[in-house]
């Protein structure tokens, strides 16, 4: 949504209003990804709630959340590994994806254009970008039906993103964009799947009453504390490696660090325990 946001305010901008007194269209795309808000705003109250957590809830047998729960002997386990793996998820977004429209404008057949097609191409990339995010989540769904090890699952995805990262920010697609757009894509539906996979996951291996606690706690220190370093990462080692020019170097610093968190996420993988066929309740 916010590439085709951008896409449709660098073209039809000029077209409208002027905001502040001039036409940008980051200024339109911030409105048009408002867009898809107003209806979520208007759905959620209506989202019934879990019956199981409701029932309890209503009878008063609902536990209450303690937070050291999570890192007691039963859960620390899961806690501590599950949190860390979800920071390396999340860390090939902050590593990556988000660098590629850093990346696009250097690339040949790009770099001769001028800004605003530039620009273009970016959001035409993004979108590749945001396929690819769907389509991933959609194959996930389809292998939690067909395979029943979560591990083997994650470690799939896992491997599989060791060959596509690195072939495609050092490999061919590199010198065309039209290559590169379907690459990304690829890429994006690696990434896509294992966020989809730790929304399986993580409520699976809670009791009740804590799995909303745990999921956030993953979510949050993993996803939001943790991952970003990986953008920090990536912009550093730039500035230390080698390269032909900004974008080459830039390129392989986003490769090696997805691929230093795909292999960390992969030994960690042999830590995580199997969630249990049935969610648990207490």
């Amino acid at each position: 949504m916010s590439a085709g946001a951008y896409l449709l305010a660098l073209h039809f901008a000029d077209q409208l209003p002027l905001i502040q007194g001039g036409q940008s269209p980051w200024r339109y795309t911030l409105l048009f990804g408002v867009l898809p808000a107003i209806p979520l705003m208007i759905l959620r109250p209506f989202l019934p709630e879990s019956p199981l957590w409701a029932e309890r809830r209503a009878a008063g047998t609902l536990r209450r959340p303690r937070f050291r729960e999570l890192f007691e002997p039963r859960l620390r386990r899961v806690t501590i590994v599950s949190t860390l793996l979800v920071a390396c998820a999340y860390a090939l977004a902050f590593g990556m994806l988000q660098h590629i429209p850093r990346v696009v404008p250097g690339l040949h057949g790009v770099v001769e254009l001028t800004r605003k097609a530039q620009e273009q191409w970016v959001s035409y990339v993004h979108i590749h970008v945001d396929v690819g995010a769907i389509i991933g989540r959609l194959l996930f769904v389809f292998l939690a039906i067909y395979l029943v090890s979560r591990r083997r699952m994650l470690q799939a995805f896992l491997v599989s993103g060791l060959v596509v990262f690195p072939f495609v920010f050092l490999g061919p697609p590199m010198n065309d964009i039209d290559i590169f757009k379907y690459a990304v894509m690829f890429a994006s539906i690696l990434v896509s799947a294992q966020y989809s996979f730790w929304g399986n996951y993580l409520p699976r291996v809670f009791p009740l009453h804590l799995r909303g606690t745990g999921a956030v706690f993953g979510a949050s220190v993993g996803g939001r504390i943790i991952a970003p370093l990986a953008a920090l990462a990536t912009t550093q080692l730039s500035n230390l490696l080698p390269g032909a020019t900004p974008t080459a170097t830039l390129a392989t610093s986003m490769a090696l660090v997805v691929v230093t968190f795909t292999l960390l996420a992969l030994f960690l993988s042999t830590r995580l325990p199997e969630p249990a066929p049935e969610l648990p309740e207490d």
